[in-house]
């Protein structure tokens, strides 16, 4: 069994919203987090990627942190966030109105996971 997730901790606000991510860009507009960001300084998130892997022999954790900033003007079509959160120079939503990965392949957890399962077997 194979299972990803993140959570997205913002360290303005206490590492919020952490593992509610889904569920706030449900209920937050890209304004929200801009009027949740406009007055602070540090206007970092981190989303860290994992990947748990489990079969009869035990379970292995992949873990990767992925440092952004938040912009107070939204780009790109995407949920509420992505399109205020800035990695390598774009949002997040216009990379994927792009047809464009937000990261290189290999600097991807799924590469890591790749890696390591492919001398698994």
């Amino acid at each position: 069994m194979i299972v990803n997730d993140a959570f997205w901790s913002i360290p303005a606000l206490n590492g919020f919203p952490g593992g509610y991510m889904k569920d706030i860009t449900e209920w937050f507009e890209a304004q929200d987090f801009i009027n949740l960001m406009r007055d602070k300084k540090d206007k970092s998130i981190v989303i860290t990627d994992c990947i748990v892997y489990a079969d009869e022999d035990g379970m292995k954790v992949f873990s990767k942190e992925i440092s952004c900033e938040f912009t107070l003007q939204p780009k790109g079509n995407g949920n509420s966030i992505e399109k205020v959160v800035v990695l390598n120079g774009k949002t997040l939503a216009e990379y994927h109105g792009e047809g464009e990965l937000s990261e290189k392949p290999n600097e991807l957890i799924y590469y890591e996971f790749a890696k390591w399962y492919s001398h698994k077997k």
